[in-house]
């Protein structure tokens, strides 16, 4: 076999043209050192998809050694002869980066996904149809409760009607203190999670029967337990038997200054707790149904027993009403002195406030000797029974009045009768009698 020429790239087989590296991080793969014969193998086809001219741009040689471009590798001609060795051959490709399986990130992910839109979900929905706080406006009607309810003013529970809004205090109530005529106070209803802000003060309206606060003079009210109770009727019911004169406000309870002063005609003053602690006083006197002697006025007429309310021209009346006032320090032993035949008397108080109430009594019956007075005629002058008052011109007078006196001492003139009466509630007394 003929000898083969050498090859134009032998002489520099042993300064072989390094590769390019190829684009992006190089692989830390260690290389062997190949022997010529290694490179004489066949290649396998490249992939038609990595054309090598494009992946691998070629660089220039160094200038120290210059060379020829290696030609292009020639396909075999019916030679047996292996293509001339250029060692311009394609390296091999990194293989792409394994992708890495997204099938357990989503089987961890989308629970937390659902969980995220099913609180974002839920938390719209609660902004979105949560209801808006009520506002409550003065002039509305509401209901007693603690946490009050809007109703039309005239409705079955309205029984309070807002007549201030005042900046939330705790106590509730000292934030409507300066409102005299509001017996209550709640804290406006808010929004679900949030804190009141307005304090409602409250007044009671006309379907409070209960509320001394909702009382107007001339109504007739039923007081049980010395004013604990007080409930308001219709006057006209049997149940009633006083007459509202006025409803004062006073600093607490007990009240000590002087609670229906400006009421004289008071029979009966009534406390009741309100608002912060004040007190509502209820100033009253006694209606046609009325029975208590406490609650008389000057003229009325009771029995003996139980002193109950009768006529005065009725046979079972015994005591009348001399006087009735009312003060503010204890009268003691003689609580009716000054007065003239005064046979006895009641004092009535309460513990809730300073009223007293004194109401003294005489005999009912009005021809009783005590009621005379000078030139007034009597019958029975000189008999053995107490002598009576009698009209002058009335056949059966048979004695008059001469003299008499505030003292149960005092003698008489010569030839007169003389009668007289031991000082007890009221003042002493001595009648002086002559025959007519």
């Amino acid at each position: 076999m003929a000898q083969q020429p050498p090859h134009p790239t032998d002489a520099h087989r042993h300064h072989p043209i390094p590769d390019p590296p190829p684009p992006g991080p190089q692989p830390t793969t260690d290389r062997q050192q190949r022997t010529p014969e290694a490179d004489w193998h066949q290649q396998a086809p490249l992939p038609a998809a990595q054309p090598t001219g494009a992946a691998w741009p070629q660089q220039a040689p160094p200038a120290d050694h210059p060379h020829p471009t290696p030609p292009a590798p020639q396909p075999f001609a019916g030679s047996h002869q292996p293509p001339p060795h250029t060692n311009w051959h394609q390296p091999p490709l990194e293989p792409p980066p394994a992708k890495r399986s997204t099938a357990r990130l989503v089987y961890w992910l989308a629970p937390l996904v659902a969980l995220v839109v099913a609180v974002a979900a839920g938390l719209t929905a609660f902004f979105l149809t949560r209801p808006d706080p009520p506002v409550m406006a003065v002039g509305d009607c509401v209901t007693t409760s603690d946490q009050p309810v809007e109703l039309d003013c005239g409705a079955l529970g309205a029984t309070y009607r807002i007549v201030a809004r005042e900046a939330i205090q705790w106590p509730v109530e000292s934030a409507c203190l300066k409102h005299a005529e509001a017996t209550r106070a709640v804290a406006e209803p808010s929004a679900p999670g949030t804190s009141a802000t307005i304090a409602l003060c409250l007044q009671p309206t006309r379907e409070n029967t209960i509320d001394p606060g909702g009382l107007l003079a001339g109504d007739c009210v039923d007081v049980k337990k010395a004013g604990e109770y007080i409930e308001r009727f219709p006057c006209g019911d049997r149940r009633a038997a006083l007459d509202v004169i006025a409803i004062e406000l006073h600093i607490k309870i007990p009240v000590t200054d002087n609670a229906c002063k400006a009421h004289p005609e008071t029979r009966g003053a009534y406390a009741q707790t309100s608002l912060g602690g004040r007190a509502l006083v209820v100033c009253t006197k006694a209606n046609s149904f009325a029975t208590s002697a406490f609650a008389g006025q000057v003229g009325d007429c009771y029995t003996d027993e139980a002193q109950a309310k009768v006529p005065c021209d009725n046979d079972s009346a015994r005591f009348r009403v001399l006087s009735a006032r009312t003060q503010y320090v204890d009268p003691g032993q003689y609580a009716c002195g000054g007065l003239r035949n005064a046979t006895s008397s009641t004092v009535t108080r309460t513990e809730r406030t300073d009223l007293i109430v004194v109401l003294c009594f005489g005999p009912a019956n009005q021809r009783n000797l005590g009621y005379a007075k000078p030139g007034d005629c009597v019958t029975g002058f000189g008999g053995t029974t107490m002598p009576e008052l009698i009209a002058c011109d009335t056949p059966g007078a048979d004695g008059t009045i001469t003299s008499v006196y505030d003292e149960s001492d005092i003698p008489c003139s010569p030839g007169e009768a003389r009668m007289t009466r031991k000082q007890s509630v009221g003042d002493g007394s001595t009648v002086c009698l002559g025959p007519l």
